[in-house]
């Protein structure tokens, strides 16, 4: 059993060991590139992989653009989710919230943008989606949460009523 750690504004992370007796050990064979990430938004271990979200440097070490980082256990990085930067409100990524791993696909919510950015297995992108297109909500909805459970996909969002007498949770 293990956990990692983050810290958002320096693009570190570190990876500890939960011992049986509930004591955390850091994990020095964590091969994680501390190079890779000016800043990290999203950390989520899911059953393969370790998935960073977040402002990445290129080879260069120039702040290069927003994207996941998919690693395995070790912390080695199997390949890098990014997105066309064209299209309305952009289909590339800016505030990566939320980050899920199916059995087919990679799933990431952009809170800036309101979209949805779908990836094979491959880290082949397949598209984006806008939220109030999937979901009939307003243009200004804030992307909360998203969970795969099963075969379910769950998303959550924040949403004003026509008449801003509420702001709804929607799930």
């Amino acid at each position: 059993t293990f956990g990692v750690t983050y810290v958002i504004s320096t693009g570190s992370m570190q990876k500890y060991l939960i011992n049986e007796d509930g004591t955390t050990t850091l994990d020095d064979s964590f091969a994680y590139n501390k190079e890779r990430f000016y800043e990290i938004r999203n950390v989520t271990i899911y059953q393969d992989h370790i998935l960073v979200g977040g402002y990445t440097f290129n080879e260069n070490g120039d702040k290069d653009k927003y994207g996941v980082v998919v690693y395995d256990f070790n912390g080695n990085e199997q390949m890098m989710l990014v997105a066309d930067d064209s299209g309305y409100y952009g289909s590339g990524m800016d505030s990566i919230g939320n980050v899920a791993e199916t059995d087919n696909y990679f799933i990431v919510l952009d809170r800036s943008f309101r979209n949805i950015l779908v990836w094979d297995k491959e880290g082949n992108w397949l598209g984006t989606v806008r939220d109030c297109d999937v979901f009939g909500t307003s243009d200004y909805t804030y992307l909360s949460g998203l969970d795969v459970v099963g075969d379910t996909i769950y998303v959550s969002l924040m949403d004003d009523r026509a008449d801003d007498s509420w702001r709804e949770m929607l799930f």
